[in-house]
Order: C-alpha cells, then sequence, then structure tokens
C-alpha cells in the first residue's frame, strides 16, 4: 500500500488514481508501448535489451526446441520471445517470401472453389531458402499437456487426372492443466481496455457493461477460483490505466467504479482506442517480461469508432507484436465491426465479437473462464506440402471465422501461424484447400502437418503425414466428407459473394447454431437474413445492428 501525497488516503500498489480524492499516483515506469521504446522492430524481433531479464533475475532454465523445417511465414506471425537455452533472448524472424505470379481462378461445382493454379508436371526443384529460425526455448516449470490432432479430407478418393479443389480440416485439442501452476501464484492476466466515451453514458450501455466487469470479478472470484491478475485501462478524451496487476482477488469492485465515475475521462467527447490499445501492450510487454510464461489477453472494448484510424491500425500493428492475445467486443450498433476486423481477426487470439445489452454479461464470465484454463502461451501451426501439390485458400474456422491473407502459402509450399494461446479441452479448426498432383501412382502424399506447443522438459511437437488414395484415369472423386464440405461452404462466403453461397452458408451455420443451443437472438437473426436472401437476393434489409452480428466471429 502507498498513501495519497493529497489527501492520505492509503492506495494499493495497482492503483493509478486515488479512490478517496481522484488525485493521480505518480509512476516512474512507461505508460505506453511505442518502437521507440524497441529502438526498432527488427531489432525487437532479434532480441533487444528490453527483452533480457531485470537486473539480477536469472533467466528461466530453458529447453532449446528442435528446428522447425525452414519456412516463409505468411500471414505476419506474431513473435513470442523467449530466452534461448545458452542465455540471450531471441524470437523467431519474420522471412519475407518472394511473391508468386497471380493465380488464375477456377470454380469446381458443387461447392464454392477458391483460387489454385492447376500442378504444373514435372515439378521443379526447391530453391534454396533462409535458415531455419533460431530455437525457441520454454521455462521447465510448465505443465503437462497432451496434444491431439486430427485430419480429414474432402474425399476419400481423387482421380489421377485432372484432380478437383480439395478441402484438409485440421482439429487441434490439447488436453491437461493450466500452464503456471496456481499454487505457485496468478495463472493469467486479463487486461481490459473499457470506452468510456460520451456513447456510452446511456442506460442500456455503462450500467450494463459495469455489471457485466462485476460479473466477471465474481467469478474471478469464486471457490475455487485460481488468482488471475487483472488491469484496466479507461479511454475517451485520452486514457489511463485505472488499475495495474492487481490480483483479482484483492479488487475491491465499489472502489474499482467509484475511481472510474469520478476521473476526468469519464463520458468524454472522444474515442482514443490508440491511447488505450498503447497502454494495454506497455502492461502486455512488461508482464511478459517478468514472467515468460504467463498468459496474457488484451480485450477492447468499445460501443463506437476510433476518430484516429490511422493511430489505431499502428498501435494494433505494434500489439500485434507483443507476445499476447488480443480480443474485440464490439458493443452495440455503432461499433465498427469493418475496422475491428481488420486489426485483431486472424491475430493471436483474435476474436472480434458483437455483443449487446443481454449478452456482454456472458463474454465477461467467458473472460473469467478462459483466463484459468490456458494450456499453453503458443500453438505453432505448419503445413509443408508434397511436391507437386499445389496449396490455396487457408482459413480458420473455429474459434472465429477467418480467413488467412492471401497468398496463405507463400512460396508455394509452406503456411504457417500462432493460433496463441489454447484452452484446455477446446478445438481449434483450421480449413486448407489443395490441389494433389496427376499422377500414375495409387496413392500420393498431400503434405506433413506439424503443431506445437510448449511442455514439460521441452516443446511438445505433433505431426500428421497426410495421404490420399487415387483412382485411374479422369474419374469421379470418392465419398464426401460433408463435414469437411461444410466447412468449406460456411467460410465460401468470405471470399464469394454470390447470393447462393450465403444462402447455403447461412441454412448451415443456423444447423449447427440450433443444434449447439446457441444465442436465440443469433439465430433470430440468422433467420432474418435467410428470409431476405430468400425473398430479395440480398441482405440489404438487415439492420446495422444485425449486420455486424452476421460479421461478428461468433462461430465458438
Amino acid at each position: 500500500m502507498r498513501d495519497c501525497p493529497e489527501c492520505g488516503a492509503p492506495v494499493s500498489e495497482g492503483w493509478k488514481w486515488c479512490a478517496k480524492c481522484g488525485a493521480e499516483i505518480e509512476t516512474a515506469e512507461p505508460e505506453n508501448l511505442d518502437f521507440d521504446d524497441l529502438e526498432s522492430t527488427d531489432e525487437w524481433l532479434a532480441g533487444s535489451p528490453e527483452e533480457v531479464p531485470p537486473p539480477g533475475e536469472a533467466p528461466p532454465t530453458a529447453i532449446p526446441l528442435p528446428p522447425m523445417s525452414t519456412i516463409a511465414i505468411a500471414p505476419v506471425v506474431p513473435v513470442d520471445d523467449v530466452p534461448a537455452a545458452d542465455g540471450p533472448v531471441m524470437a523467431v524472424p519474420v522471412v519475407e517470401p518472394p511473391q508468386p505470379a497471380p493465380i488464375p481462378a477456377r470454380r469446381v461445382a458443387p461447392a464454392p472453389r477458391m483460387p489454385i493454379a492447376p500442378p504444373v508436371l514435372p515439378v521443379a526443384p526447391i530453391a534454396p531458402v533462409a535458415p531455419a529460425p533460431p530455437p525457441l526455448a520454454i521455462p521447465v516449470t510448465e505443465r503437462e499437456t497432451e496434444l491431439e490432432l486430427s485430419a480429414s479430407r474432402e474425399y476419400a478418393t481423387v482421380p489421377a487426372d485432372d484432380p478437383p479443389v480439395m478441402g484438409v480440416l485440421l482439429e487441434i485439442k490439447a488436453v491437461g492443466e493450466p500452464i503456471v501452476d496456481p499454487a505457485a501464484g496468478p495463472v493469467a492476466h486479463v487486461i481490459l481496455a473499457l470506452d468510456l466515451s460520451k456513447s456510452m453514458d446511456k442506460p442500456d450501455k455503462y450500467p450494463v457493461m459495469k455489471d457485466a466487469v462485476r460479473r466477471m470479478f465474481r467469478d474471478l472470484k469464486g471457490t475455487g477460483a485460481a488468482e488471475v491478475l487483472v488491469s484496466v485501462v479507461i479511454y475517451s478524451r485520452g486514457s489511463e490505466v485505472i488499475l495495474k496487476g492487481e490480483s483479482a482477488w484483492e479488487v475491491d469492485e465499489d472502489e474499482l467504479f467509484a475511481t472510474i465515475e469520478d476521473h476526468p475521462l469519464c463520458f468524454g467527447d472522444y474515442t482514443d482506442s490508440p491511447g488505450a490499445l498503447g497502454k494495454a501492450g506497455r502492461i502486455a510487454f512488461d508482464q511478459r517480461k517478468q514472467k515468460r510464461n504467463m498468459p496474457v489477453r488484451v480485450y477492447l472494448l468499445t460501443d463506437g469508432k476510433a476518430q484516429d484510424t490511422e493511430g489505431f491500425a499502428k498501435t494494433a500493428e505494434m500489439l500485434g507484436k507483443v507476445s499476447t492475445d488480443l480480443h474485440a467486443l464490439a458493443f452495440g450498433v455503432d461499433a465498427d465491426m469493418v475496422e475491428l476486423s481488420e486489426r485483431f481477426a486472424g491475430k493471436r487470439g483474435g476474436t472480434v465479437k458483437s455483443v449487446r445489452k443481454d449478452t456482454i454479461g456472458s463474454a465477461f464470465e467467458r473472460v473469467a473462464e478462459v483466463a484459468q484454463k490456458v494450456v499453453a502461451t503458443r500453438c505453432l501451426v505448419e503445413f509443408e506440402l508434397a511436391a507437386g501439390v499445389t496449396g490455396g485458400e487457408a482459413f480458420r474456422y473455429r474459434p472465429a471465422r477467418v480467413r488467412y491473407p492471401e497468398p496463405a502459402f507463400p512460396d508455394g509450399i509452406h503456411f504457417a501461424t500462432d493460433l496463441g494461446t489454447i484452452e484446455a479441452g477446446r478445438g481449434y479448426t483450421l480449413l486448407f484447400e489443395v490441389r494433389c498432383q496427376e499422377t500414375t501412382a495409387d496413392v500420393t502424399p498431400v503434405g506433413k502437418i506439424t503443431v506445437r506447443i510448449p511442455g514439460v522438459g521441452g516443446p511438445l511437437t505433433k505431426t500428421l503425414h497426410l495421404t490420399i488414395p487415387r483412382t485411374p484415369g479422369a474419374t469421379e472423386p470418392g465419398e464426401l466428407n460433408t463435414d469437411v464440405r461444410t466447412a468449406r461452404d460456411i467460410l465460401g462466403t468470405l471470399t464469394d459473394e454470390d447470393p447462393e453461397t450465403a444462402l447455403r452458408a447461412l441454412r448451415l451455420r443456423r444447423q449447427i447454431y440450433a443444434r449447439e443451443r446457441r444465442d436465440p437472438g443469433l439465430l433470430a437473426v440468422l433467420d432474418r437474413a435467410i428470409e431476405l436472401l430468400e425473398t430479395h437476393g440480398d441482405l440489404e434489409g438487415l439492420s446495422p445492428w444485425e449486420q455486424a452480428t452476421l460479421m461478428s466471429h461468433t462461430c465458438s
């Protein structure tokens, strides 16, 4: 505890403002994340002095990760800095791949087909690429985890001549205890960036958000709950850290909201999202520097649009380079789902959810639940295609529907991404579209999928080698896997604006959500969208909120 310099009231170490008189508590620590702190992005990615442990603190004992097969990474993969086995801090450098020539589009009925070039035979030798990234080291204190992988092909067989585009559905599941032992202290750090602009000063906005945050703290303090650190950043015409790295067990919600409501930023006439992300990023950066196996998650809640869109884009890009998960909660009809999706979707974590007054409480309860179930701070996924196999589109299917930027296979051979933190028992699914080579063989390889997460005494790596039987000549493909086809049809709407494609995808989503007993409000929006496509052939009749709900990545 510290004493307020103005009124003398006791102030907890994590607080930035006195709850009694509102005086700011001075701190010598930098508050905003800035590229200047890191000297340059390249140096940071190579391991800068900013990333070494504080003086007097020895780096954790680490086990080197065996070298990953050489890859050209796409999209840009957020890098998780960790100490190398011999001491200095290293990180995985981004290798800029050569840009391939544009690939002509090809559509194969009946499912929507993504642009994939036909294979060229014979296959040219693969040119040498950059050296493999330096070893990834992990602390030996991490706990036991089991990694389960499964992959499904769209067809049981494909013809030897003129094979069609084929979907490959990969599911990843980790089972185990939290990565940090609850007996050793906090298991995660949750950073909330809360919009307090003037538009939040409504009966169905601020009071609802306030109640949702209280529900989050209630769950974090529940019987048997592991300790979680919480930071709170508020923003409107400016941004401030109100709470920093405080144990959720020790937070007094009444004191927290009294501080917020007495703050000069409360209900200001601006939306300083860049400032909020910068301060959240600084907290995340410092936390990861202090304890490298600590899961850190940033949640930005907003009900509008950042006035400084350029600054928002720059800060989101910078925060994407910190080893933390990024999530956005779009509250109400005025939240800019397009902007949020561009800045967050597909990054580490990378969910963007549309919430309203009757679902925001569940969203914050989910924040509390996830914080206590993380079993790995990274999940690296690589798909290396076999010789002659051509890669096309790549998507994250669940959680959150995201299309990875083109080209998903930058050198035509390798795909790689980092899914960020993963929860115990939850399935993570990716979809790839490939076309096999022409051949005379009975069975041909499709490629190799490698997934790795931190594990006790060393990284936990699982590999799948995919093959597919071939039928002679230009025959029809074999038995269809309906799960893979369904995923392709649903994800097809991310690249195809055809009304029939959209209608089929919405009907499939409606069936899945009904089976999973999802939010009735979401089902009602899907019913409305289906009706409009059936009767008018477009979605022009949807309200802004209904449009946002359809765009929101809620497929989890």
